[in-house]
Order: structure tokens, then sequence, then C-alpha cells
């Protein structure tokens, strides 16, 4: 079996994001039971487009704002959630460097609460566990910091 290995910080790569890509089977996925009742704000995707990506370190921010700032700060762009959809899919394996974010808060679960999508450990489990959360403040006490999914410019 050919394991991928997730890229390191800073190195760009390649993730192409396709039409078939679905927010809400996205939340599905993730294990949510209400997933019907879940709502996307964002844009879909027609067609297939090629990013060029990285991951940058978060370290321990606690919210979007703050997220999109460092973004910012480290030259990246940010993308559309669906992205982590065809991370997931190329990197199916767990590097153990902490959990992976798209600051991309287009989701509204059944409570209107906005949610962004992420991928993490969880437990000894060798693949990816998905999730959705409203605020990254528990994943830096959790996993000390956090990954961000961007585009480059």
């Amino acid at each position: 079996m050919n394991v991928v290995t997730v890229p390191r910080v800073g190195e760009a790569f390649t993730l192409a994001l396709k039409d078939s890509s679905s927010p809400i089977r996205m939340v599905r996925d993730a294990g949510h039971e209400d997933w019907q009742r879940w709502k996307y704000m964002g844009t879909l995707i027609n067609g297939v487009r090629t990013y060029t990506v990285k991951l940058i370190p978060a370290g321990p921010c606690i919210n979007l704002k703050e997220a999109r700032e460092i973004t910012e700060q480290l030259g990246g762009e940010t993308l559309s959630g669906l992205i982590l959809d065809s991370f997931y899919e190329a990197f199916p394996v767990v590097d153990d460097e902490g959990p992976i974010v798209v600051v991309d808060d287009s989701w509204l679960d059944p409570s209107k609460v906005r949610q962004f999508p992420i991928i993490f450990r969880r437990d000894a489990e060798p693949r990816w566990a998905r999730d959705f959360r409203p605020s990254l403040a528990a994943l830096a006490e959790l996993h000390h910091g956090c990954r961000l999914l961007v585009g480059t410019p």
C-alpha cells in the first residue's frame, strides 16, 4: 500500500476541488445525525478547480478572525471549506502534527450557529476524523494549536 504523507508546513502543493464536493455530505460523513437540517451558506463549485495550497501554523488562535489575520500575515488566501474534503481524500492518513482547519464558517447547524470544517486525530485511529466546530478555542487547548489550509497567491 502506497501511503501519501501530508505535506510539511509551508510546502506548496495542489488540490483539485470538484463540483461533486457536497457541503452537506461532509456534515453527514462527519457523523452528525441531524445532517439534513444543516445549511451551507457558501458558494458551490461548478466543474473542477485546481488550487495551489499550503499548510500554515496557526498556533493557539482563539477565533476565526484571528485565524484570518494569521492567514493574511503569512501570505495565504482563505479558501472554500469544501477544499478540506479534497485534502481528506488526497492525504487520508493522520500525521500527528495537529488538526487542520479551513477558515470558512459557511456551514449553519440546526441551532443557527456558524461552523467550519476540521480534520483531526481521534484516539488511535490512523485516518483523519472529520467534524465541524464553531470556535478554535477548544482546539488550541487540546492540540496546542492547529494548522490552517490556505491558498497561495
